[in-house]
């Protein structure tokens, strides 16, 4: 029997493989998607407990001591009743209802929420999850065959009643955006105060809960009651989800974008005086032009013209800019050096007087002299020897009284000591 166990879950993988590959925008994180496939499962045994008690009351109000199973304890009229209201009001409702309590309570205010198709992946997810566990249930208790026939029939009829859920799921929460993005025109002084909001959340959302209630006791009801005509109108209702839902999946991930840009064009195009008040950027953003940046409601480029300055995106003038040398420097106004070539200014020691002469310095008075116009500046190649050195001449003995002066034969002599420095 344990083979039975992955013949029951494969086409519930299967299912959620493909719908996760037609995630094209922003793929989900596994742990969202492992989260809502245990959701399932809840839901799964709550609906079950639900159904017990809702169908011990059905049986007490048709007098029944256990189920209905067709045979002659109520009239033909009364049986058909019996499962439209088994269907309709009890199975289907506790089934699809707990799927979308679930899905909306983990994915509704979730920043992974953020893309068109994020609302069916989420919604099929949660339902495969169901269908998992109930079709393993099924498939231990009638074997094989019931594993093949479900295999085609109700695991992808409960993906298939997901799918119309997830697209109206993704239309409120289109509508959602839409609405907060409205007001924040309206606070940001862009727009003035509609008399109403241009966007309904309403009717998506019940939508989203009754459309698939009402498919799945469809479903149901041609399966209970299991005459010739109702098999035909099952077999035709099937063929047609298929047919139908996996065009929509494809529609919907073929135009796959981020939700956030969509609600920002349906609030420029309900509101056409934003072209002129918005900011430029933003509308070339919903045109498609400017790439996406993150923001933290949308993940996308920021609606609102104080998302960044016009500066923090700029390189400092100062540190970026050529100076001079041919290898790059620090920035020479943030961090001034004290060497005597970094910085080539005037009189690199001009206060500084001689400690054995008590007179200004006659080497002060050269710079301009020996090393005015060079033809190559030997230091302007290498790293300067002196950053971070006090003045060699006032704390050593005088270098050049024991050596030979290297002006010595230079055609102009240092000036006069008692000239101005």
């Amino acid at each position: 029997m344990i083979y039975l166990m992955p013949l029951a879950l494969l086409p519930a993988i299967v299912l959620c493989v493909y719908i996760y590959k037609k995630d094209k925008a922003d793929k989900e994180p596994p742990k969202l998607l492992a989260t809502l496939l245990l959701a399932g499962v809840g839901v799964a045994l709550i609906a079950m407990l639900v159904e017990m008690a809702l169908g011990a009351l059905l049986n007490a109000a048709f007098g029944l001591t256990g189920d209905y199973d067709g045979s002659g304890d109520l009239s033909a009229f009364s049986g058909r009743l019996y499962y439209f209201i088994e269907a309709f009001l009890i199975v289907a409702p506790a089934e699809e209802f707990f799927k979308w309590l679930f899905t909306w309570k983990i994915t509704a205010k979730n920043k992974n929420f953020n893309s068109l198709f994020d609302g069916v992946i989420y919604c099929v997810f949660t339902s495969l999850g169901f269908a998992a566990f109930e079709n393993v249930m099924y498939v231990f208790q009638y074997g094989v065959s019931a594993a093949l026939m479900r295999a085609v029939t109700a695991v992808p009829g409960h993906m298939f009643f997901a799918i119309i859920m997830g697209y109206f799921y993704s239309m409120w929460h289109l509508q959602y955006q839409a609405k907060h993005l409205e007001s924040e025109c309206v606070r940001l002084n862009y727009m003035k105060q509609p008399a109403a909001s241009a966007f309904n959340t309403r009717a998506p959302l019940f939508k989203s809960i009754v459309l698939p209630i009402a498919v799945h006791g469809a479903y149901d009801y041609c399966c209970f009651v299991g005459t010739v005509l109702s098999t035909i109108i099952f077999y035709v209702l099937l063929i047609g989800l298929y047919v139908y839902c996996f065009t929509l999946v494809k529609k919907q991930s073929d135009k796959d974008t981020f939700s956030g840009r969509l609600a920002l064009g349906m609030v420029i195009w309900k509101y056409p005086e934003l072209n002129e008040t918005l900011p430029q950027e933003t509308i070339n953003y919903v045109r498609g032009v400017q790439p996406l940046q993150t923001n933290a409601y949308t993940q996308q480029t920021n609606a609102y013209p104080q998302q960044t300055g016009s500066y923090p995106q700029q390189t400092n003038t100062y540190t970026r800019q050529a100076t001079g040398y041919p290898y790059p420097q620090t920035n020479s106004y943030a961090q001034p050096q004290s060497g005597a070539y970094a910085q080539p200014r005037t009189a690199p020691y001009p206060q500084q007087t001689s400690g054995y002469t008590q007179q200004p310095n006659a080497y002060a008075q050269q710079q301009s002299r020996g090393y005015a116009q060079p033809s190559a500046n030997p230091y302007s190649q290498q790293a300067n020897p002196y950053p971070q050195q006090t003045n060699p001449y006032s704390q050593q003995t005088n270098p050049y009284s024991q050596q030979a002066n290297p002006y010595a034969q230079r055609p102009e002599p240092p000036a006069a000591p008692d000239n101005n420095p």
